[in-house]
């Protein structure tokens, strides 16, 4: 998904004329992706946090900053969706805006894994 977006927004930049033809397949491939990793997500939270340890631990910190990022990300797409996939000849500008944001996103976000990997879980 992310190397996806990465390669999708290099090729808005450099290729518009390809751009169009791929932002419509890659769209379908990213709202699946995203639903993956908020159903993996919720799973794995559930097996190791109450609702009260999202806020008293650290690991629920995390957690809970690793939700709202990706509901950004969530909310991105769907205006990639709503509003650039439609206008793909004429909106390559805002398709990269938004996808400099979510790679952002995505950066901190896989960052926030790596702490998660390191924190342990509340006891």
């Amino acid at each position: 998904w992310v190397g996806g977006l990465a390669a999708l927004a290099w090729v808005a930049i450099a290729r518009a004329e390809e751009w169009t033809a791929i932002l419509p397949r890659y769209s379908w491939l990213a709202a699946g992706c995203a639903a993956a990793v908020v159903l993996s997500g919720v799973v794995a939270a559930l097996e190791r946090l109450t609702p009260s340890e999202l806020i008293t631990s650290r690991y629920g910190a995390i957690v809970s900053l690793k939700v709202a990022l990706l509901a950004g990300l969530v909310a991105a797409g769907w205006l990639q969706r709503r509003h650039v996939v439609p206008r793909a000849r004429t909106a390559r500008h805002g398709f990269v805006a938004l996808a400099t944001f979510e790679l952002t996103a995505m950066a901190i976000t896989l960052a926030l894994a790596s702490a998660l990997a390191e924190t342990p879980p509340p006891a």
